[in-house]
């Protein structure tokens, strides 16, 4: 598929799914972080970014995967699986190794999910995993600013001993 289709089909792709979430007149986001997890290359354990990982999340999460992928770990895409549209980057690699390689075009690329696949176990995703925040805590409560959430105005106020105080007024 010439690159120009594939990117017109994802973005068709995209449009439907945005279209299809009108729930009685509002607006519902289609996709979310599931129970299979943020959209993950089975065979490099890399995460999508972009487009490819709202399309891929959109069509369920998990581990995701080309039919040659699967089969270079002993997996086999069942007959009649459909897959979903991905692009992929077209890198240009410097052969004396004196520049950084660079993306220079986008080409279609197929991928299957694990749950499409016979001779795979997906990884399991283990939620207690991803609820230290305690970073974040630090970090934030370091800043010494005041955060409030409210439903039309959120005022950050900035401590800075020489300065004036004022509520920075964001809106929702």
């Amino acid at each position: 598929m010439p690159t120009q289709d594939a990117t017109k089909a994802i973005t068709q792709q995209f449009i439907d799914a945005i279209e299809s979430g009108m729930v009685s007149g509002s607006w519902v986001r289609p996709w979310a972080l599931g129970p299979n997890g943020f959209p993950t290359n089975a065979t490099t354990g890399k995460q999508y970014t972009g487009t490819n990982a709202i399309m891929l999340l959109i069509a369920g999460g998990g581990e995701w995967a080309t039919y040659k992928q699967w089969q270079s770990i002993g997996a086999q895409v069942r007959k009649g699986e459909r897959s979903v549209k991905i692009l992929r980057p077209i890198i240009k690699k410097d052969p004396a190794g004196l520049e950084d390689d660079r993306v220079i075009g986008f080409a279609a690329a197929s991928v299957f999910s694990a749950d499409q696949v016979e001779g795979y176990t997906a990884k399991i995703v283990d939620s207690k995993d991803f609820n230290d925040h305690a970073k974040a805590e630090a970090f934030v409560s370091a800043t010494a600013a005041d955060i409030r959430q409210g439903r039309v105005l959120c005022p950050i106020t900035r401590l800075y001993p020489h300065a004036k105080q004022k509520p920075i007024q964001w809106r929702n």
